[in-house]
């Protein structure tokens, strides 16, 4: 295939001739060279891939019968290939048979939805995306605009310039090889930054140990204000930062993704906190619910719960925001730092999801069971925060037979462990 097929020639990948570019740091993810991937997005690779597309053999299988006629390193490389683009499907959908992916960077990258999301703050503006790995963001920003990403390996690089063949980007767009730390950006130009987080083979939370570093970030930030950085969302950001930018948490499918820094005027909430939940509508495309406000506790503590019982959503969670919201809309906490909240009253604040509550039992399986089984409950629904408990363990202790179905909410009020029966409104 080549990358003559992306919005540029391949000689854009780097700004290094191909002597260079081979002496670059390797990648984490394997021990294949510029060639492997070379190979795998070209024509000859593409036929197995779409053979392995359709085969449901076991791996080991799958790799034997590829040995016969390929290299061990490329039979490897594209059955390593078609098992990430299955694990991609939920991370970019119908596109990921398309893409090309590492282990790492699949698990790195943005998906496909929030990367939509995020893009749009920027607009249509040229973009320069640092640490693009193999595109999660590049490819929704350059959907709306021109936009040029940096990655230091050439191999992530060569990816993530095929990657972007595969989108229809509006104007051209690139891929460059080359240190980020090395990197100016002219005032006026946007950008978007996700510095690697990792030490080796773990993550770290602590900006400190970031790549590029915080001093790098700064510079950035005083060269051109209009810039976004993602976080990993229990991290904590320089207090200059937090107040200088809207810290947005940001989930999907019930699981806090990522934090991102808006900075100068891609947010007009400096020091707020934002918590936004992404839902796609029927079109695939991605619809948010959103809360802005600042870092407060519960100023109501109820000792039971009131008739109905809320679940915040990951986002507001990890950004603190819990306290804030119970107190705009007078709900009570179900205890000093707690996470569900209560009212006798239903509301419709955003981000929660609303219980109604049938009875609150102690935390033991035998009388919850015997409960559930006088009322003829043969289903339920697990929720758990604040005590140490295994759900699938607990509802095995349950004994389940029945018609009916219900939600179990299994918390702590103060010193008591509590079980919530209740229903989803």
């Amino acid at each position: 295939m080549g990358l003559l097929r992306s919005a540029v020639s391949a000689t854009s990948i780097g700004i290094h001739s191909a002597n260079t570019i081979r002496k670059a740091r390797p990648a984490v993810d394997d021990l294949n060279d510029l060639d492997d991937y070379a190979w795998l997005i070209g024509d000859e690779a593409k036929k197995y891939l779409r053979e392995l597309a359709q085969d449901t053999r076991p791996t080991l299988e799958r790799l034997t019968s590829l040995r016969k006629k390929l290299s061990s390193a490329r039979a490897r490389l594209v059955v390593q290939q078609s098992e990430l683009r299955r694990k991609a499907v939920a991370k970019f959908g119908e596109l990921a048979d398309q893409l090309f992916f590492t282990p790492t960077q699949l698990q790195q990258a943005t998906d496909h939805w929030i990367a939509r999301y995020k893009a749009a703050r920027f607009g249509s503006d040229d973009v320069v995306d640092f640490c693009c790995g193999i595109g999660g963001d590049l490819l929704s920003l350059a959907e709306r605009g021109s936009a040029t990403g940096w990655e230091h390996d050439p191999r992530i690089a060569l990816i993530a310039e095929t990657n972007l063949a595969c989108v229809r980007a509006k104007h051209a767009s690139c891929v460059k090889v080359a240190d980020v730390a090395e990197a100016r950006v002219e005032p006026g130009q946007s950008w978007h930054a996700d510095p690697d987080r990792r030490i080796g083979n773990r993550r770290s939370i602590q900006i400190e140990l970031h790549s590029p570093s915080k001093e790098t970030i700064q510079k950035w930030l005083q060269s051109a204000s209009e810039g976004a950085v993602k976080l990993a969302p229990a991290s904590t950001p320089p207090s200059q930062w937090q107040k200088s930018s809207e810290q947005e948490w940001i989930s999907r499918g019930r699981e806090c993704k990522q934090l991102m820094l808006w900075f100068g005027s891609l947010s007009n909430n400096h020091g707020k906190r934002r918590a936004t939940s992404l839902h796609l509508n029927e079109e695939d495309e991605p619809t948010s619910i959103s809360y802005l406000g600042e870092h407060a506790d519960a100023i109501s503590i109820a000792e039971m719960p009131g008739k109905y019982v809320y679940d915040p959503d990951p986002a507001l969670i990890a950004a603190k925001l819990t306290g804030s919201l119970a107190n705009e809309h007078g709900l009570s906490s179900l205890g000093p730092g707690a996470i569900y909240l209560t009212s006798d009253k239903l509301t419709a604040a955003p981000l929660l999801s609303a219980f109604e509550v049938l009875d609150t039992l102690p935390l033991r399986a035998k009388q919850v069971s015997e409960y559930l089984r006088t009322r003829n409950v043969g289903r339920v629904e697990i929720k758990v925060r604040g005590v140490d408990i295994r759900p699938e363990q607990f509802r095995k202790k349950l004994a389940l037979r029945g018609d009916e179905e219900c939600s179990l909410i299994l918390t702590r009020i103060g010193r008591r462990e509590v079980a919530i029966v209740a229903t989803r409104v």
